[in-house]
């Protein structure tokens, strides 16, 4: 960090000059790193530092008996989880590669966007809109929100089957979980068994600046399948417009007609943790629904080729151990812009070198539900470079001793050909 409070980007999405240039640079982010942690947390000038904990050591173990030392170290989400079991190992942060065309599309088009009219996106067309964040800057926090929409891993597009039968109560012990057959949809907010996400602008392989450039094109497509006990269907369409409501459309079996409807696309009253699981991690909301703050920075764990926790094909399951590495996170606080809305406040973690959703607090009431998310690398893809979901876990404040679990392995696809019409009612009618 230099004295103007600039954070130079990550090695991954600089432009490689040359092999001195690059050792050079990964120099300056080991300095970094071992600034913050030798700080514990870098904040914003209305921020306060939590009490520093114990360095965290690779090889170190943390769980249940001494997770208070590491709770500035840990999201909520995680503390809670090492307190019902998880144990989490630490080993050595890591630099992560971006995809080859994303690191590509940044270096190209990244010096021409700005900040335009009422905080839209100016002259964007692909990659990183913003590698170097100042924080300083009174738009800092805007800056990084628009990094996580349209960050390096954010995929073009994914399908995901089996998602329903994820949520488990915690037995007497408080170490190990059953799964709640009887009532996993407690909330009732008709869980989709099977979902579609297609990014339609600002794709890594973008040719022209056409891409996105429209104000009335489809920034993104989402699609549920066998969703609540009636196996209905959803179709949401999301738009670059930033006071365009999403057009959102819903299929009864009983009615055998699709409706519109009102439904923001976001975490909100009537859809916490199924408009939060998976959504903050491959499709996170628009920005332009909220209005940011930048709380500050902080060296927390964050599982980037950890593995999921525990396997849930036993009965009765335990959490196991998962590898996970200090990474310098921004904590963001997100504030919906329409008072009164049904849209939800929320604070999240977010990996300062990949822009990855690493956890959040979603407050449906004074109270946060709690998130946390689990990553991969994926060697399947073009160019080995993608993070991948291995799990997701989501806390419910007002339902005591249970949790919802994702685990991802096996239930994602990232190649498979999605057909247009899917997301078209009047050809689905």
């Amino acid at each position: 960090m230099d004295t103007s409070g600039r954070i130079s980007p990550p090695p991954a999405g600089l432009v490689r000059a040359s092999a001195q240039a690059r050792r050079a640079t990964v120099k300056r982010i080991a300095m970094i790193v071992v600034l913050i942690f030798a700080l514990g947390f870098v904040t914003c000038a209305e921020a306060s530092p939590p009490a520093a904990g114990p360095p965290l050591k690779p090889g170190a173990v943390i769980d249940r008996n001494n997770a208070g030392k590491f709770a500035q170290s840990l999201t909520p989400a995680m503390f809670d989880a090492i307190t019902h079991g998880l144990s989490v190992r630490v080993v050595p942060s890591q630099s992560v590669e971006w995809p080859a065309a994303y690191q590509r599309a940044t270096e190209k088009y990244s010096g021409q966007v700005s900040l335009g009219q009422n905080d839209s996106l100016k002259n964007y067309v692909a990659g990183l809109p913003f590698p170097s964040i100042n924080l300083a800057d009174p738009k800092a926090a805007l800056k990084i929100a628009y990094n996580w929409r349209w960050g390096p891993f954010i995929p073009e597009q994914a399908s995901f089957s089996n998602l329903a039968a994820r949520t488990f109560t915690i037995t007497g012990d408080g170490l190990s979980f059953l799964r709640d057959s009887f009532n996993p949809d407690f909330r009732n907010e008709q869980i989709c068994d099977q979902a579609v996400l297609v990014r339609r602008a600002h794709r890594p392989d973008a040719g022209s600046g056409r891409d996105g450039a429209s104000e009335s094109a489809v920034e993104w497509e989402n699609r549920g399948d066998q969703c609540g006990p009636e196996r209905g269907k959803f179709i949401g369409l999301l738009y670059a417009e930033a006071n365009r409501q999403p057009d959102s459309y819903v299929y009864l079996q009983a009615t055998r007609k699709w409706r519109r409807l009102a439904i923001p696309l976001v975490p909100n009253q009537s859809c916490t943790y199924t408009c939060s699981q998976i959504y903050m991690e491959y499709a996170p909301p628009q920005t332009s629904a909220y209005s940011w703050k930048l709380v500050g920075m902080r060296i927390v764990l964050g599982c980037l080729d950890g593995g999921a926790a525990f396997d849930e094909g036993n009965s009765t399951m335990k959490f196991g151990q998962v590898s996970c590495e200090p990474r310098s996170a921004y904590i963001l606080e997100m504030l919906p812009i329409k008072a009164g809305s049904d849209v939800l406040r929320a604070r999240v973690y977010l990996d300062s070198e990949t822009y990855v959703y690493l956890g959040g607090e979603i407050f449906r009431d004074q109270q946060p539900d709690l998130s946390a998310a689990f990553w991969i690398g994926d060697k399947s893809s073009s160019d080995g470079r993608r993070l991948v979901l291995a799990a997701d876990l989501y806390v419910p404040d007002d339902r005591a001793g249970t949790f919802l679990w994702l685990d991802m392995r096996g239930r994602q696809n990232f190649e498979e050909q999605i057909a247009e019409e899917l997301f078209n009612p009047k050809a689905q009618q």
